[in-house]
């Protein structure tokens, strides 16, 4: 999870989903947008924009 956060080439399919949940929800609080997290986690802004929706971040 740690290098998911720093941002070393770890996709979001990698990521169980408790470790999904937790870097998501930092990434948000740092202030990161959609966009910007799914680049770096290799994944869809439509993927996040759920995720984050269901974890009550939107």
């Amino acid at each position: 999870m740690k290098r998911a956060l720093a941002g070393d080439n770890i996709t979001y399919a990698n990521l169980t989903p408790a470790e999904q949940h937790e870097v998501i929800r930092r990434l948000t609080a740092r202030g990161a947008s959609i966009r910007d997290i799914a680049a770096q986690l290799g994944t869809t802004k439509r993927t996040l924009s759920r995720r984050r929706a269901s974890l009550g971040a939107a």
